[in-house]
């Protein structure tokens, strides 16, 4: 096992990094920062549009800012977390105070934009650092811990803003201030780690790396391979890497250019219909005659879906053919929020895209690492730069469409992305070593 050298400033900082039980509390505080905004999107929208007298598809980058956000963090991420996470939980709470300010007292949409953009920044920048940090076997459990903690604050965020708009009518923006309860945690704690010296992350920049593991727990060369019972996390064995690799099963085959294709794709789609419906549910329940304080709350009902299908849908998630029936509920939730003008149909096909939604991404995302050949590296730099994108243009595109023809019309893109998923191909079952 390492030892933490005291008096060589350089090690302090990926040491912490690589000690995940030391790494969890904060970590999980700051992605709540993350699962605030994203799920804040909808009653934002709906919130500042009335609040600037605006249309709602002139707040349109709202639902697509943390897409944004992704894909900075993703192509910043390789040096970002060359030394480590902890200087990414110093910066982005600060980010996200400042980003809440502007939104919360701004005058116009620009003011607005620009907050929530920085916001969101800060967000994903945790969200990057929490993929780079919780690696190997061990850190599957942190990593699910970290999300589903952040989902239960995805739950209460719209359930805040409909409290603080039904006691305080006009004062809905007044909920943003529920982040101080992770951003200032997360900062006094990000500061009472230690990290390398923000200089020598400085000069460092992207030439040197760091003489401590990397974020793929490949220990370096010249250093001994520790026994399975003494593997630290972050340092996964060779038995441990086989067993969670599908490139190390089959080092020798690479996928073909559209299997590779196909998985870019269902990484774009699945983060774009999660992003979509987080950003357009509230006004979609306003365009059926809800009130602004109910719709933010009955909004709650799709976070709520997701919740429960990534808690209680991971084990499942591991079958093979889970995937087609997570594809199905997502895409029978969306046609009944779509296509029946039911307050209480909505609500239901909410949930039920909640289910659906909730486990696609995760199965992109590990069947993505897991092809032959993919450098575990650069896979969630990878992961979060295609997810940003599919964040963005989503949203975006639904926004137009709902000033065009309406929302409900805006929601058969999301049902031809659903048709799209079930015939792109996936790696095989046997490859990915599950049932």
């Amino acid at each position: 096992m390492n030892a933490v050298n005291p008096q060589n400033s350089a090690n302090i900082g990926p040491e912490i990094w690589h000690n995940q039980k030391r790494m969890f509390p904060p970590m999980a505080i700051g992605l709540s920062m993350a699962g605030f905004y994203v799920t804040a999107a909808g009653s934002l929208i709906a919130t500042l549009s009335r609040d600037l007298g605006v249309k709602p598809e002139a707040l349109n980058w709202l639902g697509a800012a943390y897409g944004f956000g992704m894909l900075v963090s993703g192509l910043l991420a390789t040096w970002v977390m060359r030394n480590g996470p902890v200087w990414s939980l110093r910066l982005a709470p600060l980010l996200v105070l400042l980003g809440t300010g502007m939104v919360a007292w701004s005058p116009s949409i620009a003011v607005s934009l620009v907050g929530v953009t920085l916001a969101c920044l800060g967000g994903s920048t945790v969200s990057a650092a929490v993929a780079g940090t919780f690696v190997g076997t061990e850190g599957t459990k942190y990593l699910s811990l970290t999300v589903g903690i952040s989902s239960s604050v995805s739950i209460a965020t719209t359930v805040v803003f409909a409290l603080v708009e039904r006691v305080f009518p006009g004062f809905g923006r007044m909920a943003l201030w529920f982040v101080l309860l992770m951003a200032v945690p997360t900062l006094v704690w990000g500061w009472r780690l230690p990290a390398v010296p923000f200089r020598q992350v400085l000069q460092k920049g992207l030439s040197t790396p760091t003489e401590s593991p990397s974020v793929t727990g490949d220990a370096p060369s010249d250093q001994p391979t520790p026994a399975a019972a003494d593997v630290k996390p972050g340092e996964p064995s060779a038995s441990a890497d086989s067993r969670n690799s599908g490139a190390s099963r089959t080092p020798g085959v690479k996928p073909s250019k559209w299997l590779f294709t196909s998985q870019i794709l269902r990484l774009i789609l699945t983060a774009g219909v999660e992003f979509a419906m987080y950003a357009w549910a509230v006004t979609r329940l306003r365009e059926l005659g809800v009130e602004l304080a109910p719709a933010s709350g009955l909004a709650t009902a799709f976070a709520v879906g997701m919740a429960v299908g990534r808690l209680g849908g991971a084990v499942f998630a591991r079958r093979y053919g889970a995937w087609w029936v997570f594809v199905g509920l997502g895409f029978c939730g969306t046609a009944a929020v779509a296509f029946v003008p039911s307050v209480g149909v909505a609500v239901v096909g909410l949930f039920i895209s909640g289910l659906g939604v909730s486990c696609l991404y995760p199965i992109s995302a590990t069947e993505f690492s897991g092809l032959p050949g993919m450098q575990k590296q650069h896979a969630a730099a990878v992961i979060s730069c295609l997810s940003g994108i599919g964040a963005i243009v989503t949203p975006l595109l639904l926004g137009l469409l709902l000033a065009a023809v309406g929302l409900h019309f805006g929601f058969l893109v999301l049902l031809g992305f659903y048709v799209l998923m079930v015939f792109l191909p996936r790696p095989s079952a046997a490859h990915l070593g599950i049932g």
